[in-house]
């Protein structure tokens, strides 16, 4: 019994990264305890971005002999790569109708037709698309306009009651890691209305009066100038008519 379960063991760790390709070559290398960083992540997955679970359906692959699960998923949100119009992920393991079953060590995780994800995705060798890192890749989405996130790893049936992650920091760690600036909230719109003020007499609320024009009032240079020209005049004219009023005087010519 011992040797039927190592050769199976052993059986499942060359052909998963037939099946799933390079990356869960990558994630069988690695201890199930450790956390892969978002920036891993982000540097292999082919697709990013949050989706719906459209369907799930249990497969024998006819060409290995394995029994996977095939979720169809539809995107709300695309933050790396296309996944095109039909995209399947693929889950090694699941349970036929006839009753045959198989459980791959790492994707026992469970996924509900309708429910909201955040997945991390690379090629398959079949056509399709496995998850990066086993199940790393993989969050559940709770409710809310910003939804908190909750890593399959640790949450491998429904999504938790709190979480310390949400999508908006999730994303932003995404975009930091593909050398995106992260999306800032969109500014208040701010009223053209003037500002009203509250009358003492009678209580009714009136505009504000505008506020005074505070341009700067230039000089009246003409006008000076003006002014100092006709006073010099009058000067003149005074000073003519003393002129004039001594020399018509009789002892002025003497």
């Amino acid at each position: 019994m011992r040797e039927n379960l190592n050769s199976g063991r052993a059986f499942l760790a060359v052909l998963l990264p037939i099946l799933l390709g390079s990356s869960a070559a990558d994630a069988l290398a690695q201890s199930r305890d450790r956390t892969m960083p978002v920036d891993d992540m982000v540097r292999q997955a082919d697709v990013i971005g949050v989706a719906t679970v459209q369907s799930a359906s249990v497969r024998e692959e006819t060409r290995t002999g394995l029994i996977c699960t095939d979720f169809r998923l539809s995107f709300s949100e695309v933050w790396k790569g296309d996944p095109g119009r039909e995209f399947t992920l693929v889950k090694p393991g699941g349970q036929l109708p006839n009753g045959q079953k198989t459980t791959v060590p790492g994707h026992e995780f469970v996924l509900k037709p309708g429910e909201p994800v955040v997945v991390f995705a690379s090629p398959s060798r079949l056509g399709n698309h496995n998850i990066i890192g086993l199940r790393q890749g993989l969050y559940r989405l709770g409710s809310g306009e910003n939804p908190a996130v909750f890593r399959v790893t640790e949450y491998p049936l429904k999504a938790g009651a709190s979480s310390n992650l949400n999508l908006k920091s999730l994303k932003d760690e995404v975009w930091r890691a593909l050398g995106r600036p992260a999306e800032l909230p969109s500014a208040p719109s701010k009223s053209t209305l003037p500002p009203v003020e509250k009358s003492s007499e009678s209580g009714a609320v009136a505009p504000a009066p505008a506020p005074a024009a505070t341009s700067p009032v230039p000089p009246p240079v003409a006008e000076s100038h003006a002014g100092a020209g006709l006073l010099i005049f009058i000067l003149v004219l005074l000073i003519g008519g003393v002129l004039a009023f001594f020399r018509n005087r009789p002892d002025f010519n003497r």
